[in-house]
């Protein structure tokens, strides 16, 4: 991109901080910052530290973080994981890159050094790694084939206009700078991340891909059945619609918003129904799979456009009872 450059982050980040937001998984938790620990001793000059983010208020982690050294621990007590991952920018020097971590991944060997080595080379403001999945053994070939849990790879120095933030650094002084935050009330629907980093490159900060920096994500087995992954991709499609009405600046781009979104969920439907059929008849399973992966992103977006929301992270019974 011509004409940005002087957007770009000043590399002279003096911390190295690797915040882990967490909710009631202390269990994943002690191995994880082990790991973390021994992974950032040897791979920066930059003053380290781990920072984690309970978002549990009876602060299940506190144990957990205290008994390791170098390790800070907070509360967040909004619920959601937007303001957990707010509570850590907010701590975070202001010239520091923050790198974010979830608290069900486990970092490889090659995790940090790819991300800090791009951030230095491209001064973006963002380094998104690479989380890749797997599923626990003997699960349905049907959500394997459907791609509903997945994430692309592409080459090293890709362009994104926005990302996830299950392993991303964050250089903290080019983000405060775009006076960009994540918003709390998306917390529990999903979505904040895609509207922080589609922000940040709309602010005109670069986000730049690493696909060397891995993490592995073990998709657990309650997740790994055609009702939650239905789910998921039903939420994320209202999510996408959330984002979307957030990003338009005015009533008449929010309404075209809500039409195009409507529209396109309503297409997404169709096409994805009939791509369905054609790969049951066919006993083809990816085109089946494929097919009610499409559709329901699709009816998401369409109830997403109508301003019915579903709380991907919801943690009412009620909000749970879509998943089971």
């Amino acid at each position: 991109m011509k004409g940005d450059h002087h957007h770009m982050a000043s590399t002279t980040a003096e911390y190295l901080v690797v915040a882990i937001t967490t909710y009631r998984r202390p269990e994943l938790l002690g191995p994880l910052l082990d790991l973390v620990a021994d992974n950032i001793r040897n791979e920066t000059s930059l003053a380290t530290s781990i920072l984690v983010v309970d978002n549990d208020p009876d602060e299940s982690a506190r144990r957990v973080a205290e008994a390791r050294r170098g390790v800070h621990y907070v509360t967040e007590r909004v619920p959601g994981i937007a303001a957990a991952r707010q509570r850590a920018l907010d701590e975070a020097p202001k010239n520091s890159v923050l790198i974010y971590l979830d608290d069900d991944v486990v970092p490889t060997s090659t995790w940090i050094r790819p991300l800090l080595e791009v951030w230095q080379d491209s001064g973006a403001a963002i380094v998104a790694g690479f989380v890749r999945y797997t599923f626990p053994q003997g699960t349905d070939p049907w959500i394997v084939h459907g791609g509903f849990i997945r994430r692309e790879s592409r080459p090293t120095g890709s362009r994104l206009s926005a990302a996830a933030a299950g392993n991303i650094l964050v250089d903290v002084a080019a983000v405060r700078r775009f006076g960009v935050r994540f918003d709390a009330s998306l917390g529990l629907s999903g979505g904040e991340d895609t509207l922080f980093t589609s922000q940040v490159t709309r602010a005109g900060g670069a986000i730049v891909w690493c696909q060397e920096s891995i993490v592995d994500d073990a998709i657990p087995e309650a997740r790994a059945t055609r009702s939650f992954c239905v789910a998921r991709a039903q939420a994320h499609g209202s999510a996408e619609v959330l984002v979307q009405l957030r990003l338009a600046s005015s009533p008449l781009r929010r309404a075209a918003a809500r039409a195009r979104c409507g529209l396109g969920g309503v297409a997404r439907v169709i096409w994805g129904y009939t791509r369905h059929l054609i790969g049951r008849l066919s006993a083809n399973v990816y085109k089946d799979a494929d097919g009610i992966r499409v559709a329901a992103r699709g009816w998401g977006m369409a109830r997403g456009a109508m301003g019915l929301t579903t709380a991907e992270y919801g943690r009412h019974p009620s909000a749970r009872s879509k998943k089971a």
